[in-house]
């Protein structure tokens, strides 16, 4: 905040030669004495649709500043942000080896068709009685 502490000094000098200064005017003089890093934030307070008091701007900038030194705070911590990873341990590692894999070229598929060339049905059993060619609810 040394910029405000320069400003109000800049505005006191001015004041004390008995000159006057619109509000307008000082928040430019403020806007001025921004560092270079803030040439981000001076932009999009210049581009507003309506003027901001001398008050506004100040607390804008303290905002402003305080958020600033919260991501500085935030990004030289050597604590870093990393998402749990859960890594296969030694035992489990041939487990699921070959799951999702096709067949190779040498390995035959199991044939669902019968000896007539149709598709072979599993014969259901009747849950009730125990017969195959119905089912339960028409027992």
């Amino acid at each position: 905040m040394d910029q405000v502490h320069d400003y109000e000094n800049l505005v006191a000098d001015v004041l004390g030669e008995n000159m006057k200064m619109c509000e307008i005017l000082q928040v430019n003089v403020l806007l001025k004495k921004f560092p270079p890093t803030w040439n981000d934030y001076r932009n999009h307070v210049k581009h507003k649709k309506r003027d901001l008091t001398l008050q506004e701007l100040i607390s804008h900038m303290r905002s402003e500043e305080a958020k600033r030194i919260k991501d500085k705070k935030i990004s030289n911590s050597s604590i870093s942000i990393k998402a749990n990873l859960v890594e296969p341990s030694e035992s489990s590692k041939g487990r699921f080896q070959h799951k999702g894999k096709k067949f190779k070229k040498g390995m035959q598929q199991k044939s669902l068709k019968g000896n007539d060339g149709k598709i072979q049905k599993n014969k259901q059993l009747c849950y009730c009685c125990g017969k195959s060619g119905h089912k339960a609810y028409q027992c």
